[in-house]
This record gives C-alpha cells, structure tokens and sequence, in this order.
C-alpha cells in the first residue's frame, strides 16, 4: 500500500475552498467568497494541494500512454489526438497543465511576497522553491516560456524567455530559497516556525527536508542538462554549491510527499485515487474502465518476475470470476483492443487509497537521480547502492509484501537491466530502465524527460493506431490555443509550427 500520513485534517469550509478552481486574475473585492487576501500559510497548503493535483493527474492522462504505461479499453472509440501524436495548440492536456501551473505560481508569488513583509523566511523560501519546480516542468513541457514577465498581472501579454535563461535563472531563485530557509533555521525564528508547520502539509515544518528538496529539484535539472556539452560548466558549478551547502538530497524515508489530510469524502480524496480508482461510496471513479494496463509494461513486470506487477495492475475482471490472477494489457492504439473484462485496470499498489500522499518528489525516485549522478562521477557514492536502495524503496511505495526481502530477490537476478552485475556493459541504461519501471503512475514526466534525452527504454513501441504517419514520439508539446489567441505576437513560432511537437526540441535535448 502507499505511504499513508495525515499532517491534519482540513475544516470543511477550507478543504471547499481548496477544490475550487480559482480563476486567473480574477479580482472582485465586493464578494466574500472570493477573497483577494489570504493566509499566505493557507495559500502555500493550497498551492501545496493544487500541485498534487497538477502532478497526479494533469501530464498522466496522456504521457501513460506514450510512455507504455497505460492504454485504451476496447470499449472506446480511439482518442486520435493521443493516439496518433497530431496534437495541436487546442490539446486539452496541454491547455490544462500550462493554466494550472501559472496559476498555482501567481499564487506562490503572492506567498512570496506576503511572506517577506511578515519576515517570514519560511514561507518566503518555501514559495521561491515550489515556483522554481513548477517553472522547471513548463520548461521541460513547453521549451521557452513567459517567465521574467509571466507573474506581472498588469502585463497580459508576457514576452517569452529562453528555455535555457529560465534554467539558469531557477538554479538562482533555488539558492535563494535555500537561503531563506536556513535563515528560518535560526533560533531567532524557532517560535514562528512552529506556527509554521501545521501550513506545511508535505514536509510538516522540517527544514532540513526542504533545502534536500531543492537540492535534489536541481539535481533533476542538471541531470537534464547532461546531454549538452555546452552546460557542463553549469553543471559543474551548481554541484559544487550543493556540495558546499551541505544538507545533501531526498534519501530513502523522505520523499516529497503532499496530504492536507484526504478523507474518503467527494473532491476530498486522494487526487490519483479519485481520479483512476474509486469514488467514495466504492463505485469505479469515471477513468477507471477507460484506463487499463499497456502489454509493454506487463510484459516487462512478467519478464523479469517482477511483483510489483499485481501492484501496478489488478486481474483482469475476466481472470478473477475464473479464480486466477492473470494481468493482462494492450499495445497502445490497438485498432483490436481488448474490452475491459479482458484488461487490467490499475492496481492496488499504483491508486493507493482514498487518503494516500501524493508524491511530488517520492525518495525512490531521488535515488534513481544519484545513481546517475554517482555513475557520472559528478557526485559520492556507489551507484550500484543508490540504485539498489531506489529499487527497494519503490517495492516499499508500491506495498510488496516483504518488500526489502523481495527487492533484495529482485535485483539479484542475472538479468539486464535488472541485476548491477548482469547490466554491467551498460550500468546507465539498467538505472534509467528500473527508474522507467519504478514511475509508474508516480511522475510520467520524468519518464518522459528521460526518453528524449536519452532514449532509453530504447524499445518504447510507438502507438499502433492505424492512422499514425509520424513515427516517432513527441518532444514538446505545442503553446496552447489561448496563448496563441491572447499574446500571439509573442508567442515563439517553434512551438506552434506544423510538426513541431516532433521536431522543435526542448533546449536540453541532444
């Protein structure tokens, strides 16, 4: 089962708040239910709560799929624009994620800024970091972005900055954060930190445990970064002010994980859960039938006797009446798709239950990025022992039973890309395969990040729609319609052209 905390449990009038959307830059200081002064503390729980959201659901809906995660049922007719990579500026998935991190940043930025009149450093640091993160995904997404401009509410057509000065920037803004954060260490702040905590529903006050954060959101980026030798001296750099800073990464036991206390309630569910499980009288939640399990993916968990398999994936309904646990998928884009009594939904492991945290930053997936770090020599350590301990923890996050046991069993086999001695003549392909593995309904983005900067897992099969012409995944996606209709004289042309989310590139990519 997945970790399961409970920070505190929010009054029913806040967890209300929380669940409406809020809407850009709207002011209206003539209604109390929309108020345009808040806690900056409840705003950041807020804020904390929107991005598990963000994270959980938004990019998962469609990278499941072109990460080999996920497919369609046979009981729905295709989703085309999925299915075939013809996205365009009117993608709904790419007009959700980009809203929904502006916004949660517009608000960040109000914590900020609230947060430095109180001399509150705390909160001030807390907010540069979680920007910082969410800046990094819109990167990582869209390649340039309004940044400089983007949170001027006074300015609604932002100019757009380059990938690559928005990365350098967010490494600035990082150690900022770090900074501040250490300030809050002081004893001098004691007292208002712990007033401080109960706002903090993903590291309940622990200071330490935020710098480690943003010390492992920039190792995530420079991991990115390492296909161009052009960076290398930004890569250089920034590790050795994580070094001299010196509270080090995420390690196994704490990830970055968010719960404002979710309860088996409507809107007040874990959002994964809620959203791909069950809703709260027990009844399959909306995408649940429309979700099932992708062959590639039960195929790797088979092939290499893997038992988080029955975790990521439940029996097919077929296999249960016939008293056996059979897990079965599809190819994505299977003109022949097999229905739903025949494929597995997701399993108990992957949805957790109604109150489970929602990772943002899980220490699995901390330690796949050192064992990389550590393979390259850029930081000390063994990475056959970060990759073991990577492995180890997601059986944990992922609810095997005998987990350290049965990952201890897992990892030795002689096996490529599973065993370190087996996957000796390419140690970096077996850390970014297992991390592939390790993902699963936890940040498909990263999965992403790591294809198109390295290709790997090298045998990804494309959709098999039949109408596919481009064979090949895409790299971005496209600025979303509203862009183009609202700041068009600004909006860069490589990222609405015909092809680009195949041909125009995020900066970091080889």
């Amino acid at each position: 089962m997945k970790k399961q905390f409970s920070i505190f449990i929010f009054i029913p009038a806040i967890f209300i708040f929380f669940s409406c959307t809020k809407k850009f830059l709207d002011v209206n200081n003539n209604n109390p239910n929309a108020p345009t002064s808040v806690n900056y503390g409840l705003l950041m729980s807020n804020d904390l709560y929107q991005m598990g959201n963000a994270n959980s659901i938004g990019l998962s809906q469609f990278l499941s799929f072109w990460m080999g995660y996920a497919s369609r049922s046979g009981n729905y007719i295709p989703d085309n624009a999925t299915e075939t990579y013809q996205i365009s500026p009117s993608y709904a998935f790419s007009e959700s994620f980009w809203q929904q991190l502006y916004h949660i940043n517009l608000d960040l930025k109000q914590v900020e800024e609230n947060a430095t009149t109180a001399k509150d450093p705390f909160f001030s640091g807390a907010a540069k970091i979680l920007m910082s993160y969410n800046y990094s995904e819109l990167v990582d997404v869209y390649n340039d972005i309004p940044y400089s401009q983007a949170l001027d509410i006074n300015n609604l057509k932002p100019k757009y900055d380059s990938a690559a000065t928005v990365y350098m920037d967010l490494f600035n803004q990082l150690d900022s954060g770090i900074a501040l954060i250490k300030t809050a260490e002081g004893s001098n702040y004691a007292g208002t930190n712990a007033a401080d905590e109960s706002f903090d529903i993903m590291f309940s006050g622990n200071l330490v445990s935020w710098i480690q954060f943003a010390n492992t959101v920039k190792l995530k980026m420079l991991l990115n970064l390492s296909q161009k030798p052009s960076q290398q001296s930004v890569v250089t750099s920034e590790l050795s002010k994580i070094t001299s800073e010196g509270d080090g990464f995420l390690m196994a036991g704490n990830g970055a994980m968010i719960n404002p206390g979710y309860v088996n309630s409507l809107g007040k569910q874990s959002p994964f859960y809620g959203f791909y499980g069950a809703t709260p009288t027990g009844s399959p939640s909306g995408s649940n039938a429309y979700y099932r399990a992708n062959k590639y993916a039960t195929n790797f968990y088979t092939n290499t006797n893997d038992p988080r398999l029955t975790r990521f994936y439940a029996p097919t309904s077929s296999a249960t009446t016939n008293n056996t646990d059979t897990v079965s998928g599809n190819f994505q884009g299977d003109p022949g798709a097999l229905s739903n009594s025949n494929t597995s939904g997701f399993g108990p492991g992957m949805l957790g239950t109604a109150t489970s945290s929602t990772p943002l930053l899980p220490d699995f997936e901390s330690l796949f990025f050192q064992a990389e770090a550590a393979y390259r020599g850029w930081i000390p350590g063994n990475a056959k022992d970060f990759y073991q301990q990577a492995i180890t923890q997601s059986f944990i996050y992922e609810g095997v039973p005998n987990a350290v046991a049965a990952a201890q069993s897992y990892y030795s086999q002689p096996i490529v890309n599973v065993g370190w001695s087996a996957s000796s003549a390419n140690p970096l392909q077996a850390i970014i395969v297992q991390e592939w593995a390790a993902l699963n309904g936890v940040d498909v983005l990263e999965a992403w990040d790591n294809y198109r900067r390295l290709g790997l897992p090298a045998d990804l099969p494309l959709s098999l729609n039949p109408h596919l012409t481009t064979k090949k995944i895409p790299v971005r996606l496209l600025y979303p319609q509203t862009e183009m209709d609202r700041n068009p004289t600004n909006v860069p042309a490589t990222g609405t052209a015909k092809d680009a989310q195949f041909n125009s590139k995020i900066f970091w990519m080889p």
